[in-house]
């Protein structure tokens, strides 16, 4: 996921290699030319179009702003003179542009392919069909293939409601 998270570069599990000795910790910074909004109980915490992105090893990105772009207080950003990174949880709603950010800060280098397949998939459980289609395939950086079905081609009647959810 990214250059940080899992199996990116600098991740827990690089699935590649480097032909040098990378050093133990990395810490990458780059401008975005996204406008970043933070919101805290209905309120603008952070409003910035100065925005950087800050990752490290074994750490989701994170947005540093200007300090002057923020209302609360943050932590200083390590290597960025007068900006501060605020955690997730400070903020109740986060936004690039217009769009609200779910989750995690999106990262210019994990890629998300969703494409049409020719590929045939049976998946079962101890014999029993729950589907066999052509499914979509989901191919996210750093993370395995997976299928995704139509719901008209799983046998929903064999499903049962979890409170597992993700994201």
């Amino acid at each position: 996921m990214g250059l940080t998270i899992g199996a990116g570069p600098f991740g827990e599990r690089p699935q590649g290699r480097f032909d040098f000795d990378p050093p133990a910790h990395v810490r990458y910074i780059e401008p975005t030319a996204k406008h970043v909004r933070a919101e805290k109980d209905g309120r603008t915490i952070a409003d910035s179009r100065r925005v950087m992105l800050v990752w490290e090893m074994g750490k989701q990105p994170q947005y540093a702003f200007p300090a002057e772009d923020v209302t609360v207080e943050g932590r200083p950003a390590p290597g960025l003179d007068s900006f501060v990174l605020l955690d997730w949880g400070d903020a109740d709603a986060w936004f690039e542009e217009a769009e609200q950010v779910i989750v995690h800060v999106r990262d210019l280098y994990h890629r998300i392919d969703v494409l049409e397949t020719t590929r045939h998939v049976r998946v079962s459980i101890d014999g029993v069909t729950l589907a066999d289609a052509v499914p979509k395939m989901l191919f996210e950086t750093g993370l395995p293939p997976r299928c995704y079905f139509d719901p008209t081609d799983v046998r929903l009647d064999l499903l049962t409601p979890s409170e597992t959810e993700t994201g």
